[in-house]
């Protein structure tokens, strides 16, 4: 949880700074690789940056809606969280 609460903590304070570098922040403050990293949203242009950056993505489609045409596709999309937890156990 300290972990988590660093990382959010340099990303508000690099944001201010209009110059977001996650990636660095993730492999320094996580231990983690980006590739083992993965977003969640309910908003599929933030899962396309994601795996455009080299995460892995999962879009939660509460509305059924189309996926954008483009090569950055989720890796996992479910209609609920419920379904998240489940396709991920």
């Amino acid at each position: 949880l300290g972990a988590a609460r660093n990382l959010v903590a340099a990303l508000a304070e690099q944001t201010q700074h209009r110059r977001v570098h996650v990636l660095p922040v993730i492999e320094h403050s996580l231990h983690l690789e980006v590739g083992q990293c993965m977003m969640v949203s309910a908003n599929s242009f933030d899962v396309m940056g994601a795996r455009a950056c080299g995460m892995r993505g999962a879009f939660v489609n509460r509305n059924a809606l189309p996926y954008e045409e483009t090569p950055y596709r989720p890796d996992v999309e479910v209609g609920n969280f419920t379904e998240l937890a489940e396709a991920l156990l």
